[in-house]
């Protein structure tokens, strides 16, 4: 497996995306409506972080609601083994 560079381009304690999902974008028309859901519950909104699709996909991951504070979403790695891509987390409590 091919382990992939990756960065953060966004970590928060809120969403309008409330249910547990892990989500690949690859193109900006997903993109947009995705973050757009996901921003729906703030004022304002923030803008929309810029994406080379031609060379990059987002990998978005929601770990739903909890009713106590203090859990925190890690990403450890990325793998790529030539038809999936694999991401290595955890939820920190």
């Amino acid at each position: 497996m091919k382990t992939l560079a990756f960065s953060t381009l966004t970590q928060g304690d809120s969403s309008g995306i409330l249910k547990p999902n892990l989500l690949g974008v690859s193109n900006s028309t997903d993109w947009k409506v995705m973050w757009d859901l996901h921003t729906s519950i703030a004022f304002p909104a923030p803008t929309l972080p810029v994406v080379d699709f031609a060379n990059d996909m987002v990998v978005a991951i929601f770990i739903g609601t909890y009713y106590t504070g203090g859990h925190v979403l890690a990403i450890s790695k990325i793998e790529d083994d030539g038809k999936d891509v694999v991401v290595h987390y955890a939820i920190i409590s």
